[in-house]
């Protein structure tokens, strides 16, 4: 079996309105407190969970009449939360490290999201999440007839998929947090066929 090197990046992905932020806040508070892989970042998250109050506080405090708190006031409070994000980010990011294994699984229990590197440029094979739970869709990189494969380990093993007669393929029932690896090659003339794809990962969204 192919080991699995963790090229996961957490996504902070940060909403710019302060009412959406302070959700985002307190996805990334309540969910790291249950999580199990966190138990080294509760102090930061219990100045998480002050903040995060402090925020709202003043938030709440610019819509009242008069105004009982200012701009300054809750973008200094939104800018302290802000900080304490990043460096619970960058400990998520520590424990998905070291456990490669698990990486996805351990990014996504914490509310932040997973950030899928890419240096190719142009056109490329790719697979993005649908909209539903467990949907992935597949593009292959040229146009016209595709076969495609799936494969739950990297490349060692694989299970053929049905051809599309397009370059693109929508795949079901997959398991949401689990890495999965696709490749595809297309259907040329007189039964020839152009080379594989490379192998090209996903990580299935988990819908909350």
């Amino acid at each position: 079996m192919v080991a699995v090197k963790n090229n996961l990046l957490v996504a902070m992905n940060l909403p710019t309105q302060t009412a959406q932020f302070i959700i985002k806040g307190k996805v990334v508070f309540s969910s790291m407190m249950s999580a199990p892989y966190f138990e080294d970042s509760k102090i930061a998250l219990e100045e998480l969970d002050t903040e995060l109050v402090v925020l709202e506080n003043s938030q709440k405090g610019l819509a009242q009449t008069p105004p009982l708190s200012t701009v300054v006031i809750r973008n200094a409070a939104q800018a302290r939360v802000k900080n304490i994000l990043r460096r619970l980010a960058a400990d998520v990011q520590t424990v998905a490290n070291k456990n490669p294994e698990k990486a996805a699984e351990i990014i996504q229990s914490s509310g932040f999201e997973i950030k899928k590197i890419s240096n190719k440029a142009g056109n490329e094979d790719k697979a993005y999440d649908g909209g539903n739970e467990g949907e992935v869709i597949l593009q292959a990189a040229t146009a016209g007839i595709h076969e495609w494969r799936i494969s739950h380990d990297g490349g060692t093993t694989y299970d053929k998929l049905d051809t599309t007669t397009k370059s693109s393929k929508t795949v079901t029932g997959l398991t949401p947090g689990k890495m999965v690896w696709f490749q595809n090659r297309a259907v040329l003339t007189n039964d020839t066929y152009g080379e594989w794809s490379a192998w090209y990962w996903i990580v299935p969204r988990l819908y909350r």
